[in-house]
């Protein structure tokens, strides 16, 4: 309590952060309305939190340590600075785990990003048209400007309007939000040219390109104007920093099959290998596999390499393939990230 009531008499010149002075309202020509009553309360909850918690736990540790140190083999002594040491972690962890249950739960209950800023105080609605006829709603502070984020008055509008159109036109995107470039086009059919990719790889459908969960992220390159999105900002699957064709990248995933191949020619057979026989040699009146004459292609793993032999073999346009632990990532030539990645881990295609 003495720590709280100092704060609240700290002059508003001191105050280096947000919460302090506590109570800001009462003096010179700023009259109290009922809004200060919430940020008051607010500002209390933020200096107990940030002010008081920290200083204090961090001096109780000190104590701890200082205790346990200095007991020299008194275990009464000792204990006592353990548990002092214990209580302390368990009363910041109690803090910190509450404020990620809060958290989580408005977040799972909210719609959108409706609530994506609870922690912030905004006077309630019921209370802003009431009281002094000075009373305003406490200014909310504009959010730092990333990249090509556009001004964020207009950003305040799409999010109630969320208009494709305006959307498009704001970013630079296609207006059609589930367009694909023509330059990831030709990238898919080259490496769908493959028969052992084909015969490994969900159908044509049903890869993954633009994004299907929330279309307008495709309008606004990633950025949460109109909710959640999948990929990062300026992803390739939204065009990249600057395309203005659609979608540069696509995901791969395993149909679940396993195929068996010859080397060679790349023919793809069923059965198993050691009956084909372009797959073995007669030694001693029996069949024996020739070493590397075929191979047998699988998971998400197997997928992986096959398309990675493509790629070199067929001198796709590729800028970027990754794998993301249950897809494989290719970006086309055309999307301008930083990246430039292939798997380092998978040996040369054979001939």
């Amino acid at each position: 309590m003495l720590l709280v009531g100092f704060a609240v008499l700290l002059p508003a010149a001191a105050g280096a952060v947000e919460w302090l002075p506590i109570v800001q309202c009462g003096t010179g020509s700023t009259p109290c309305t009922p809004c200060d009553l919430f940020a008051t309360f607010k500002r209390l909850i933020d200096f107990v939190l940030y002010g008081v918690t920290g200083p204090v736990a961090a001096f109780m540790i000190v104590v701890a340590g200082g205790t346990m140190l200095l007991s020299r083999g008194d275990p009464g002594m000792f204990n006592n600075g353990k548990a002092m040491l214990t209580n302390t972690l368990y009363g910041i962890a109690i803090i910190l785990l509450s404020w990620m249950i809060t958290n989580f739960v408005i977040k799972s209950l909210a719609k959108g990003n409706e609530f994506d800023t609870w922690y912030e105080f905004s006077c309630p609605a019921f209370l802003q048209s009431s009281g002094s006829s000075e009373m305003k709603a406490a200014p909310a502070v504009a959010p730092a400007r990333r990249g090509n984020e556009p001004a964020p008055e207009l950003v305040a509008a799409l999010k109630a309007a969320c208009d494709g159109e305006n959307l498009s036109k704001e970013y630079n995107t296609p207006a059609g939000a589930t367009a694909e470039s023509p330059m990831l086009q030709q990238v898919i059919t080259c490496i769908l040219a493959d028969p052992i990719v084909t015969a490994l790889s969900v159908p044509r459908k049903d890869l993954y390109t633009y994004e299907r969960d929330n279309p307008e992220c495709n309008l606004t390159r990633g950025m949460r104007v109109c909710g959640m999105c999948a990929h990062a900002e300026n992803s390739c699957h939204y065009g990249g920093k600057t395309g203005t064709l659609g979608a540069q990248a696509v995901d791969f995933n395993w149909n679940g099959k396993t195929v068996n191949y010859v080397t060679a020619t790349r023919r793809v057979f069923t059965g198993a290998i050691i009956e084909q026989p372009e797959c073995t040699v007669a030694v001693n009146g029996e069949a024996r596999l020739k070493p590397g004459a075929c191979r047998t292609a699988t998971g998400e793993q197997g997928l992986l390499t096959e398309i990675h032999r493509t790629i070199i073999n067929r001198n796709c346009s590729v800028k970027m393939l990754n794998f993301e632990r249950d897809h494989t990532h290719v970006s086309s030539a055309d999307c301008d990230t930083d990246v430039k990645m292939f798997p380092g881990l998978i040996s040369p295609p054979m001939p």
